[in-house]
């Protein structure tokens, strides 16, 4: 009986291919959704995509996370911008090791809207959900808030409103980033400060460029957000989260915008 179950086993071993399954086919952790086998090269989050977006980007900041407000529909609140450019930065919030740079003040001379204009959201001037725009600026607050991650300020036009060089400066990126980013330019004055124009409706310019103050660089859109608006920075060191509150150079800079 014995013998007979041993003959029985190697038979149905010979005839059924139990010892020879292509090892691939095995079920096992090396064929499941996300193993190394089934590894992919490449980024997939926001932080590190612009790599295949724009090639031609010299230096990095960090974008958008989620909301906006603006013109119609404007609503309080922005969270912007928090994880978006592609050399990788995270969205640092202090700037804490980094060199200073070579100029103490940014070379802004020129506010980066031509067109009448609302500089940072406020219920008193756009609760009604359309934001009422003068030139100079007379509704002129910062909504700047660094440590909620809204890096920068909304600054409220119409659409399509022309976006100009605030400084001499070349332009160091083009292009979109991440859903919430948009359309964005970085440009780049002598000094090393940077500034970041997001939610282009279209950038006309390309990286390399080199412009003077009041070059059109794009034009005012609602890329990456639900509201058309500017969402403006500026860095130091081109990275994102590094930035200043640039309420104090867009409220000089205002009446430029009227000539």
């Amino acid at each position: 009986m014995r013998w007979n179950i041993v003959a029985l086993a190697v038979l149905c071993a010979s005839a059924c291919g139990a010892f020879d399954a292509p090892e691939g086919s095995r079920p096992g952790p090396w064929n499941l959704p996300g193993s190394d086998d089934d590894a992919t090269t490449g980024d997939v989050d926001e932080t590190t995509s612009d790599d295949a977006a724009e090639p031609e980007s010299t230096t990095s900041d960090a974008e958008e996370a989620t909301g906006d407000d603006g013109i119609p529909g404007a609503t309080s609140g922005d969270a912007e911008e928090t994880a978006d450019d592609g050399g990788g930065d995270s969205g640092s919030s202090g700037g804490a090791g980094m060199a200073p740079p070579p100029c103490p003040d940014p070379q802004m001379v020129h506010f980066p809207v031509e067109a009448p204009h609302n500089i940072g959201y406020d219920n008193a001037s756009c609760g009604t959900g359309t934001c009422e725009v003068s030139c100079p600026d007379a509704h002129a607050n910062s909504d700047w808030n660094g440590p909620a991650d809204h890096h920068g300020i909304d600054i409220f036009a119409h659409y399509q409103a022309e976006l100009v060089a605030v400084a001499a400066a070349e332009v160091v990126a083009v292009g979109v980033v991440s859903d919430t980013s948009g359309i964005r330019v970085r440009i780049r004055d002598a000094c090393g400060w940077e500034y970041y124009y997001g939610h282009l409706d279209e950038a006309l310019v390309q990286v390399g460029d080199t412009l003077a103050p009041g070059d059109v660089l794009g034009t005012m859109g609602a890329t990456g957000t639900q509201s058309v608006h500017l969402h403006f920075n500026v860095s130091f060191d081109g990275q994102y989260g590094d930035d200043i509150d640039p309420f104090d150079l867009l409220d000089a800079t205002s009446p430029t915008a009227c000539m």
